[in-house]
């Protein structure tokens, strides 16, 4: 799913935090997870409570760990048109 680059702690921030709006709880569960040198990859499903529905999201990330322990690149992929089709089914909100 491409989203564009955020560079920057800042840019990263006000992302999430545009992409969080109007969810009322998070939740990550790992299922799987492995390194090689400085790239963490893992499976894991994204859960997004809005309201008092649940949207589940599997998605596939891979990280690229700075020298100073920091993510220095971090890339998710899911399939757009899952999150779409759970958007579209919540009960509407008053």
């Amino acid at each position: 799913m491409p989203i564009g680059k955020n560079i920057g702690r800042d840019a990263l921030i006000g992302f999430l935090g545009a992409m969080m709006n109007g969810v009322d709880e998070v939740e990550f569960e790992t299922h799987r997870q492995t390194s090689t040198g400085n790239v963490v990859m893992n499976e894991r499903t994204d859960r997004f409570r809005i309201g008092s529905a649940w949207i589940a999201l599997p998605v596939a990330g891979v990280f690229e760990v700075g020298a100073d322990g920091r993510i220095a690149l971090w890339r998710d992929f899911f399939d757009f048109a899952t999150f779409q089709d759970q958007m579209a089914a919540l009960p509407p909100t008053s």
